[in-house]
């Protein structure tokens, strides 16, 4: 027993990775926050979100015409309908492999990282980019991007149970290599098609990555034996 604990956390971000990365989203998303609120972005944000239109029409997104197809299905990958099912089954599957630890940390991480996008979305209310036409419908508030940071915290969530659960430390690095390429790509891909902002998807990344390392640092003592 006492050497599988020595396993897992040998395995996982330390304890001082995780308090940075805390210290990092706590400080960093109340400041992007106030800085979306006072305008101090949206000179980076528009020059972002025309560079990658082209100047002609701005209907059509830079780049071959296979790349709005690309982004539209990568999109598809932060959707809330997409995550839910993943986490659902995951969670499902964990649980009746009487992993109840690892089933709890997926569905805390998710969930609150749903909850917390919401919120902030509600006390902001920042409006979605209008400088160029959306290539995909969308309804709610624009900051923080909610794909990225459900995404965020669900992928990363994903990875530290396959990272937690597997045997063979060398196939470590491609669970989180896999886990933040397809984030990234998700967040690139609601900039890209025009739905938010860059800073919203920053924001979204540092907020799902936050909050999925602090369950982890209360599930990570009990992730491999229960």
């Amino acid at each position: 027993m006492t050497s599988l604990h020595n396993l897992v956390r040998r395995s996982h971000p330390s304890k001082i990775a995780i308090t940075v990365a805390l210290f990092v989203g706590v400080v960093a998303v109340p400041w992007l926050g106030h800085e979306t609120v006072e305008g101090e972005t949206e000179s980076l944000d528009t020059r972002v979100l025309l560079a990658l239109r082209k100047a002609s029409d701005l209907n059509v997104p830079a780049g071959p015409h296979w790349l709005q197809n690309y982004f539209e299905n990568m999109t598809s990958l932060g959707s809330l309908a997409v995550l839910a099912t993943i986490v659902f089954f995951t969670v499902l599957l964990l649980y009746l492999a009487k992993r109840s630890a690892a089933a709890g940390f997926l569905a805390l991480s998710a969930f609150g990282a749903w909850c917390i996008s919401n919120v902030v979305k509600t006390l902001l209310n920042r409006p979605r980019p209008s400088i160029v036409p959306h290539l995909v419908e969308v309804h709610d508030a624009s900051f923080p991007s909610g794909h990225s940071t459900v995404s965020a915290a669900t992928y990363l969530a994903l990875a530290l149970i396959g990272t937690a659960l597997g045997s063979i430390p060398a196939h470590r690095p491609i669970f989180y290599g896999a886990a933040a390429l397809v984030v990234i790509m998700i967040g690139m891909s609601r900039v890209y098609l025009g739905v938010h902002y860059p800073s919203d998807v920053l924001a979204g990344w540092i907020i799902g990555t936050s909050w999925t390392l602090l369950c982890w640092r209360f599930f990570r003592a009990s992730i491999l034996i229960c």
